[in-house]
């Protein structure tokens, strides 16, 4: 339950101070990040955590960003001309609010299928709250996540009786596209490219992404580049990484890391049947990971520590497994 995750660790530990030493610099969260994932995965299977710490983080969240950032947007879908992050935000992104909101839900949908627990209809109601306010918000990779997030809760929690009432959702979203037609055009175009891959290619992160490969070299393909190599720049800055958590994890921690964790992203794929979580929990992380460095290093790694390691037995001791599965909804 712990060795393979123990071991995972002290590879990112191992080939990232070979890493430091090659580049004769030193960055502490590179270190200090996995290993406060494992301690945090090893914490989860040890001390039972009260759920509904998430209910109250995320109305937290919602009143939070209501007073500093809703109720002074001009118009919920269309205002150009409106910098919000220079004027709300003093210059940092406002993506920051479609992050928080998902990375939160997402990490209450792994825990609430970890402990087996039946918090389905709160977080389908916080689903789709988030996708809501992420519309307002108009982050694209944001929105595409909290439209995973949300169908994924619709899978995982709805029962056979709830189709009439998911099909009278899809209706009322269908009138409501029809009678708000002419503000939800206005609201695409603000969007801008919803093509991925082209509008990628037309952002800082496309810009970014492709530096990495047309700036490679040796040296850089085995032990990534300078923590002072410049791959784009930006309105507020200088970007000194990609956009990307597997580029990144490269760049931090050399190509054997990378290596390694693709492998073992393998055997969780070809040996999914012997482990808890269904593949599909990874759709949030892999569409977060190609268009935003958030994960490894980062303190809310332990969630993907879950993914990853979490095995079809060997519960913690405070569950009470054949009672929380005939509870569980759609539990495989």
């Amino acid at each position: 339950m712990f060795t393979k995750p123990f071991f995972f660790t002290i590879s990112f530990l191992y080939f990232g101070i070979i890493n430091l030493f090659f580049h004769g610099a030193f960055n502490f969260f590179n270190l200090i990040g996995p290993i406060v994932a494992f301690l945090g995965y090893c914490f989860l299977f040890k001390k039972e955590i009260d759920l509904r710490i998430f209910d109250y983080f995320l109305i937290v969240l919602y009143i939070y960003y209501y007073f500093v950032y809703f109720s002074v947007l001009p118009d919920l879908f269309y205002r150009p001309g409106f910098d919000e992050d220079a004027i709300v935000f003093d210059n940092s992104s406002s993506n920051s609010i479609p992050m928080a909101l998902n990375i939160t839900l997402y990490s209450y949908m792994i825990m609430n299928r970890f402990y087996l627990e039946t918090n389905n209809k709160k977080i389908l109601i916080f689903a789709t709250i988030n996708l809501g306010l992420v519309v307002i918000q108009q982050s694209r990779i944001g929105l595409l996540v909290s439209i995973i997030i949300f169908f994924l809760a619709v899978f995982e929690y709805s029962k056979k009786r709830s189709i009439i009432s998911n099909v009278s959702f899809l209706n009322f979203l269908v009138i409501l596209f029809f009678v708000n037609y002419l503000a939800i055009n206005e609201f695409i175009q603000v969007l801008g490219n919803l093509n991925g891959f082209e509008a990628l290619s037309l952002d800082i992160r496309g810009d970014a992404q492709k530096s990495f490969f047309h700036n490679m070299n040796l040296s850089r393909f085995f032990f990534g580049f300078d923590q002072k190599f410049i791959f784009a720049e930006g309105s507020t800055g200088n970007i000194r990484y990609t956009y990307n958590v597997f580029l990144d994890m490269w760049n931090r921690y050399g190509l054997f890391q990378f290596i390694i964790f693709f492998v073992v992203l393998l055997f969780r794929i070809f040996r999914h049947s012997k482990f808890h979580f269904p593949l599909y929990f990874f759709i949030p992380f892999l569409a977060y990971s190609l268009i935003e460095s958030i994960f490894f290093p980062n303190f809310w790694d332990c969630i993907i520590y879950l993914l990853l390691f979490t095995p079809k037995v060997g519960f913690p001791r405070f569950i009470d497994v054949d009672i929380c599965r005939n509870d569980y909804v759609n539990l495989k």
